[in-house]
């Protein structure tokens, strides 16, 4: 697992740099709509990072060559803590929004209502409207919501909630938390979502707003504005249509008339499309380069044979040569005796000690490959201090 969300660090931070400056300085010259739908980059970056472009187990002709004396040796893995860590990290983060949706969902109302057509639901515990749920959302209105708003504005509201709820925003939603529980150490991906959740009430305000008159874009603006003071409610699964973190940006653009150039469009699309393509092929592994590069695999943890009593009573020495494969997760597998000498003797304590090696696997294109037929020699010396030579073919 720490090799994978390793592996994943450079893809998705080009990703996000781009997109956070996409963000930053493109909605007014390509759309919010279109500055919003760009997004679908950073999880086709992540999938092209991790296809399976090569189907057939990896296998190697170079031998691993181990001399053992009488005094075992053990390798202790290092990547617990971090996966700790990892793990403590992102339960609580997502600990923390379970907690926020069984609160809310509590303090729902148990009919539903139809405002202007739309099926809602009310709340005590929010002040400003929001689209609750993921399979099957609903949207939520404080429960003052007649009060709090005029008609006209009501109708504006109720229609930038139900863009979020035709969009299957809440479901985007999820998936941006899911991305911030699993890379929570990468500040870049803090500022991505951020940014996502910019793009998103953007791309919401200019659909809302299309074709509309002055007066209804002031009208519009006020009710953000109101939304925006009376917002005590903050999650990181339901944004709310009074975000303050996203006010002053939004009551820019909707003063603002977008003049959209197809030119930076264009270059923006074609930039984003060859970037995807890159990522892709980048995994392809090279014709030319070596099998012995592409499938070298690290031990993590290395047990010593025991020397057989047998041979320290008669003062043998010998060598037994193993093929065996690693699996997805890095244990030894298939354990095979190539040769021996002396034949016979030192084989099961050199089987016995390979079944307990644990191998880094080799990474490629984000997934850990099987690899066939390695070879091991364990050569059996006396008064021999343990020592690791690789020798590699001609």
């Amino acid at each position: 697992m720490t090799e994978w969300l390793i592996a994943q660090q450079y893809i998705i931070s080009v990703a996000a740099l781009l997109l956070i400056a996409i963000e930053k300085w493109l909605p007014g010259k390509i759309g919010a709509l279109r500055t919003y739908q760009l997004w679908w980059l950073f999880p086709a970056m992540l999938l092209a990072n991790n296809l399976p472009l090569d189907f057939m187990p990896h296998s190697t002709s170079g031998i691993t060559n181990y001399v053992v004396g009488m005094t075992p040796t053990t390798t202790v893995p290092t990547s617990f803590p971090f996966l700790t860590m990892w793990g403590s990290v992102a339960s609580l983060i997502l600990g923390s929004v379970i907690i926020q949706y069984w609160r809310l969902s509590r303090s729902m109302s148990e009919r539903d209502m139809t405002v202007f057509g739309t099926k809602i639901k009310t709340s005590e515990k929010v002040s400003s409207p929001l689209l609750f749920g993921i399979v099957y959302p609903t949207i939520i209105l404080p429960a003052d919501f007649a009060a709090q708003f005029s008609t006209s504005q009501q109708r504006l509201i109720i229609k930038h909630e139900t863009v979020h709820l035709r969009r299957g925003d809440s479901l985007w939603n999820a998936l941006a938390l899911l991305t911030l529980c699993l890379f929570w150490f990468n500040p870049l991906i803090w500022l991505a979502v951020r940014a996502f959740r910019m793009s998103q009430e953007l791309a919401c305000d200019e659909t809302v707003l299309t074709n509309s008159t002055k007066e209804v874009k002031v009208d519009y603006a006020k009710a953000l504005v109101q939304c925006a003071g009376n917002n005590a409610y903050s999650s990181s699964l339901y944004p709310t249509l009074g975000d303050k973190k996203t006010m002053m940006k939004r009551l820019e653009m909707i003063s603002t008339p977008i003049k959209t150039n197809k030119r930076i469009t264009v270059v923006t699309m074609l930039a984003a499309l060859v970037l995807l393509g890159n990522t892709a092929l980048a995994n392809m592994p090279s014709p030319s380069e070596h099998d012995d590069k592409i499938n070298m695999a690290t031990p993590v943890i290395r047990i010593d044979p025991v020397y057989p009593q047998q041979a320290l009573s008669e003062n043998i020495e010998g060598e037994v040569v193993l093929k065996f494969d690693i699996s997805a997760t890095g244990k030894t597998d298939n354990i095979a005796i190539v040769s021996a000498s002396p034949a016979g003797l030192f084989d099961e304590s050199a089987k016995t000690a390979l079944a307990q090696w644990q191998y880094k696997p080799r990474i490629q294109g984000g997934k850990a490959m099987v690899q066939k037929d390695l070879l091991v020699k364990l050569e059996f010396r006396l008064e021999q201090e343990p020592e690791i030579v690789r020798v590699m073919p001609k």
